[in-house]
């Protein structure tokens, strides 16, 4: 019988080193796997290691960034944020609740700080947990709807104020009956549309005696030809360019939808007109001059995300920005609360928004966020 002790020590010692070797012993038959058979059983040994790897990581990051919290939910009350998506119709999915109730909670503590300010005298004004709140930074962007810059549209008119003259304290078209209720944009950067129909509701009022609410949606979705862009931002110029060419209809004909549509105008159903527009000179006395002898006026501003937390009390910030302008309003008035001056603002964010739909803004300080940068109004 052949001595085989010789070749299983041989092959035991190669094994041990990890050297894959098969040598045959004469006169036995033998099952031992060939070289390239033992090769694969390895491959697919090392392949499966390598995605048992791979899934734990997979794993990891998974439980990392979906399940695990996006921020320390410690100190927050769920009752609150369900209840604030509740107040406000929102609701989402799993994923996108715990995102924005991480904005939700981040707003709340710095809301929280500034307040305290407030209450000590640090702050002239008072911010508020609202609609906004739980808003990523794109979806605030998207509410900056005013397209201008210092240069100005040309303008058919510079409004020119009598310097020195005596002009009231205090003045507020609203009690004068030439405001329309406050309105709402939406998601949509409509802001000049309201702004346009603002500053021509009253001229009309004033000429006529009859207060019209007219129709932004005609703006949004016909103006196109005259720069503007619909949902995605346009100034106060253009759009009374628009009405000097065609009219505008009545909001009841032509209601707001908060979204680009086809132009449905009908002159027919003509609300106001317009012969002419102007500008005033970029300074808060040529504003307030305005203000007093023409009536309301659309004004372009810069607002920060302070701005969308305003509550009440006197806006000051400063950090804006009196030539980067990209929100669009209506000065209605102005006044003195105390030792500071304001100017009187109304917005397009609903009556929810602030002091009932308006925000005071300090006045004579500097043209706070660009307030007197680019004024304009229309001739009906």
């Amino acid at each position: 019988m052949p001595d085989v002790s010789s070749y299983i020590k041989i092959n035991d010692k190669i094994s041990r080193e990890g050297v894959v070797s098969y040598t045959p012993i004469p006169g036995i038959v033998h099952n031992h796997p060939k070289p390239d058979s033992i090769v694969c059983r390895k491959g697919v040994l090392y392949g499966m290691i390598l995605l048992a790897w791979l899934a734990g990581a997979a794993c990891l990051i998974y439980m990392t960034l979906i399940v695990r919290p996006a921020c320390d939910h410690q100190g927050l009350d769920m009752k609150m944020w369900e209840n604030y998506k509740s107040v406000h119709g929102k609701n989402y999915t799993m994923e996108e609740d715990e995102k924005r109730m991480c904005i939700f909670l981040e707003n709340m503590k710095e809301i929280d700080y500034h307040n305290k300010l407030f209450e000590i005298g640090f702050e002239s004004y008072k911010k508020e947990m609202n609609k906004f709140s739980d808003f990523t930074p794109e979806e605030l962007d998207g509410m900056k709807c005013f397209q201008g810059d210092f240069k100005r549209p040309p303008s058919q008119h510079v409004f020119s104020f009598r310097e020195g003259a005596p002009y009231p304290q205090n003045l507020d078209w609203r009690s004068k009956g030439a405001v329309t209720e406050v309105k709402n944009q939406g998601q949509c950067g409509s802001c000049y549309a309201f702004s346009a129909t603002g500053s021509l509701e009253a001229q009309h009022f004033i000429k006529t005696g009859k207060l019209v609410s007219l129709s932004e949606q005609n703006i949004v979705d016909c103006s196109g030809p005259q720069r503007n862009r619909g949902c995605k931002g346009g100034n106060m110029m253009n759009s009374f360019r628009y009405i000097m060419q065609h009219g505008i209809d009545t909001e009841k004909f032509y209601p707001y939808e908060g979204k680009e549509g086809t132009c449905r105008f009908q002159i027919s159903e003509v609300g106001a007109t317009v012969t002419g527009y102007g500008s005033i000179d970029p300074f808060e006395e040529a504003l307030k001059a305005a203000v007093v002898d023409i009536g309301p006026i659309s004004v372009g501003i810069h607002v920060s995300k302070n701005f969308f937390q305003y509550k009440t009390g006197i806006f000051q910030e400063d950090n804006c920005d009196p030539y980067d302008l990209n929100h669009a309003v209506l000065v209605v008035g102005y006044g003195i609360d105390g030792d500071q001056d304001y100017w009187l603002v109304k917005n397009s964010w609903d009556k929810t928004w602030g002091e009932d739909g308006y925000i005071r803004m300090a006045r004579n300080q500097g043209n706070m966020c660009g307030i007197a940068t680019m004024a304009s109004f229309p001739f009906p």
